[in-house]
């Protein structure tokens, strides 16, 4: 996702809306770990205006050896209706709310926000998500996960890579590998020139000499 959006902010790609982290916020700073945590990988997921742009930019990180990136386009998202367990338990003792309700976006991309957080619902500890665990995600506010299928993810806290408003970790080493590969490149061509030159001198020459 780094090098997708450095080659937007260079003019390269067009149609390219922005990550997940860069365009969510949390409405209350206090849910800010369990939301980032709820999103996970999906906080590099790169929002596009259409399936165009996103072939576009793949075919870019293709050609350029530079990664993979989930693209979110926005005319062929569809809408993910909440579960019926998810609805049910919404309003029970403990549960905050549905993390994408819990989130400042632009509604626009309403579609991509709700694929990314997959009706997850945040809770207040690991204890009312034991309660009401399975057949529905659930997040803490100490960012423990419970899966629909019953597995448990918790432990000491990692550093997030890309956090909500921020930058994606690696994007400015990227655009320095970036930078450095066009470089080389217009070498390449630079060298490339001579040398045909040269060779069209010799050839000239020989020619003439020929004649003489």
């Amino acid at each position: 996702a780094a090098a997708v959006m450095a080659a937007r902010d260079r003019g390269e790609l067009k149609g390219i809306i922005g990550t997940i982290s860069e365009l969510c916020a949390p409405k209350d700073s206090a849910h800010s770990d369990a939301l980032a945590t709820a999103v996970g990988g999906g906080m590099n997921s790169v929002v596009v205006e259409s399936d165009q742009v996103a072939a576009e930019a793949m075919a870019l990180l293709k050609s350029r050896k530079l990664g993979r990136a989930t693209f979110l386009p926005l005319n062929k998202m569809q809408t993910n209706r909440s579960s019926g367990k998810a609805k049910m338990i919404s309003n029970k003792e403990g549960v905050i709310g549905f993390a994408h309700e819990l989130l400042d976006y632009d509604p626009r991309i309403a579609t991509a926000v709700a694929y990314a957080l997959r009706n997850t619902l945040v809770v207040n500890n690991i204890g009312t998500a034991r309660r009401l665990m399975g057949g529905v995600r659930l997040v803490t506010l100490g960012g423990e996960i419970t899966e629909p299928g019953g597995a448990m993810i918790g432990g000491s806290k990692q550093k997030m890579k890309a956090g909500f408003g921020g930058k994606i970790h690696g994007a400015s080493e990227v655009e320095k590998l970036v930078g450095e590969v066009d470089r080389l490149s217009i070498m390449a061509q630079t060298v490339a020139a001579a040398a045909r030159a040269v060779g069209a001198s010799r050839c000239g020459t020989c020619r003439r000499s020929r004649f003489a």
